[in-house]
């Protein structure tokens, strides 16, 4: 085919290179390119676009084809205005590459044409992609020379490399930062539209950020334009306020560019007035089941969610957070309480005797700290506890660790319904006790079936050896062999592991089912029986998988061997499928003495480990 051959056009006048950077076959551009390089500037109509100006490069552009975009744009530096290269297709290209994530590409037309990167929509866009800004690892090899170079005292550059998205970033706010604050303001507000009958601007930048966590980015904005702080979105809201609204499942809690966010707005704001910074925290009022309330209070929706970070890094620079009191006045130690947000409320242990001061404060409802923990928690907080039994035992946890620390004469004070906290518990907690017993008694009975089939095989497995016996002296043909030891040995473990998983079981079925037992009896019971179980069926299995090795020892090896291998499977099948359960009841019955009075102390010192 000759070069003009490859510049014909179809019906739509589109030529071929057109239609293989559309579908993005980079083996045909490129030797479509060598043939003739003149393609690239050879505009494509577009059957549905109707752009007879569009050259390869962007229908490439648009699809996402990543390596055609990068090869055509290294082959299109050359090209000018007269050949469709023109200011407005080179913005449409640029969006097109930040939409499709070719950050790198993106960069390289920014650094050219800096103007291009003025435009509100390109920020915008960057905004709404967080997971652009992760850091990118540097492969094995690298990642070797550099910790080589820093232990002998060369600098080698970080471990991590700067994301092409935040490089991209950095060019762009770099120029805008530098415009008159209204010029700013005005790209960072976006257009104004009309949602819901009023006029709204829905795609503000900085808000869209903090609304999908895009904590580098920000950070970013924030660094070079600190004005940003005191932005509010058309809820009067700040990104201090949807940082905490939002959170994504921890982010200010894993996530170090998060906390690095928070210590740069805070750190501004605890060196304002008394009154200001309360204002700040205490959000806007408005009008709940009618009573005027503060419903989007920074301090204690971080403490309803569980934000331990977040609220630590309050409370280091403003102590005085430690006292504050919701609309129900509850302070933030009762909002853990009632969320079990252990993290929170270890901070008790922190403060001294104060919070002897704290502990006693009644809500509105009469209730004290420990009325809050005989209240059921919510479904959602338990989820990552096996089964009812073991949220009972979780629920008990918490009510026997807030009693610890209440003043004995709180213990029995009465909230207006006219319960004490021990009633309140009993009650509110009756219908999980019923179903933590039915759920322990069901896993006990199944379990209890598997131990008992277990034990009647192992059984008669020792009484039917391998080989048979000896028809003169009743000996056993193999009672010489290792093997033959090994199989007695394990058929002899296996039996009575499973008689002691069975009467385990059988003790759990028995057992009273009080609110005492559930906190350690039962935990303790269920790990044993499933422990054993476990242990059973892996000494059953050997003696199975020896058994083929005594019968053929001397030819046929690969049986034995293949057998061995495959009777490994349930084992294996067992860890997958109980592994979770058997997890959960090993901490549940250990872990409990951990859960709270950590020892490592968060609030007063300089990198806590939370």
């Amino acid at each position: 085919m000759t070069k003009e051959d490859l510049a014909l056009e179809n019906t739509n006048y589109n030529t071929a290179l057109y239609l293989a950077a559309t579908r993005g076959n980079i083996k045909t551009v490129k030797t479509m390119m060598e043939k003739n390089e003149s393609l690239r500037a050879i505009p494509g109509g577009g059957s549905e676009q109707k752009l007879p100006t569009l050259m390869p490069l962007y229908p490439a552009a648009l699809f996402g084809n990543y390596e055609v975009v990068k090869y055509l744009y290294e082959k299109s530096n050359d090209l000018c205005d007269d050949d469709g290269w023109k200011p407005v297709t080179r913005s449409w290209f640029l969006e097109k590459c930040v939409e499709g994530d070719m950050f790198d590409i993106a960069l390289k037309v920014v650094v050219k044409y800096p103007e291009l990167g003025n435009e509100a929509r390109i920020l915008s866009m960057m905004a709404q992609k967080p997971e652009a800004f992760k850091e990118e690892k540097s492969n094995i090899t690298e990642r070797i020379i550099k910790i080589g170079f820093s232990v002998i005292g060369l600098k080698a550059g970080p471990l991590e490399k700067e994301p092409k998205a935040l490089q991209l970033l950095k060019i762009i706010w770099n120029d805008i930062a530098k415009r008159p604050k209204k010029e700013i303001d005005d790209i960072m507000r976006g257009q104004r539209e009309q949602i819901n009958g009023r006029m709204a601007y829905p795609s503000r930048i900085l808000f869209v950020a903090a609304e999908l966590g895009n904590t580098k980015f920000v950070v970013e904005l924030i660094r070079q334009y600190p004005d940003l702080i005191w932005k509010v979105n058309d809820n009067n809201q700040s990104i201090f306020h949807i940082a905490v609204k939002h959170r994504h499942e921890g982010p200010l809690e894993k996530e170090p560019k998060a906390l690095q966010l928070l210590k740069i707005i805070w750190n501004d704001i605890a060196k304002r007035p008394k009154k200001e910074i309360d204002d700040i925290m205490r959000g806007q009022r408005e009008q709940i089941n009618g009573r005027m309330a503060y419903p989007s209070r920074i301090l204690f929706v971080a403490a309803e969610l569980g934000n331990t970070k977040f609220v630590v890094e309050l409370i280091r620079q403003y102590p005085d957070l430690i006292w504050k009191v919701n609309d129900n006045n509850q302070s933030i130690f009762h909002i853990a309480v009632k969320h079990r947000h252990e993290g929170i409320y270890n901070l008790l242990y922190e403060i001294g005797s104060m919070k002897d001061l704290v502990t006693p404060i009644k809500d509105n409802d009469g209730n004290n700290m420990l009325h809050l923990a005989a209240k059921s928690t919510q479904k959602k907080r338990l989820e990552d506890v096996s089964g009812a039994a073991l949220k009972m035992q979780r629920e008990l946890l918490w009510f026997k660790e807030v009693e610890s620390i209440m003043p004995p004469t709180y213990r029995l004070k009465k909230n207006k319904d006219g319960l004490t906290p021990r009633e309140l518990f009993t009650e509110e907690h009756q219908h999980l006790m019923i179903k933590g017993e039915e759920w322990m008694k069901s896993t006990a009975s199944q379990c209890m079936v598997v131990a008992t089939l277990i034990a009647t095989i192992v059984f008669a497995a020792a009484f039917t050896v391998p080989g048979g016996y000896n028809q003169n002296n009743g000996i056993p043909m193999f009672n010489q062999k290792l093997t033959f030891v090994v199989f007695v040995v394990a058929d002899a473990i296996s039996l009575f592991l499973s008689s002691a998983s069975i009467l385990t079981f059988l003790s759990i079925l028995t057992s009273r089912y009080a609110e005492r037992d559930f906190v350690r009896s039962l935990p303790m019971k269920l790990m044993l029986g499933l422990s054993t179980l476990f242990l059973s069926i892996t000494t059953m299995m050997i003696t199975f998988g020896v058994s083929f090795f005594i019968l053929y020892h001397n030819e046929m090896k690969w049986i034995p061997i293949s057998i061995g291998v495959f009777a490994i499977m349930p084992v294996v099948l067992y860890v997958v499928l109980q592994y979770h359960l058997l997890i959960d009841v090993i901490r549940a019955t250990y872990g409990g003495k951990y859960l709270f009075k950590p020892m490592n102390q968060v609030l007063f010192y300089e990198n806590p480990r939370i």
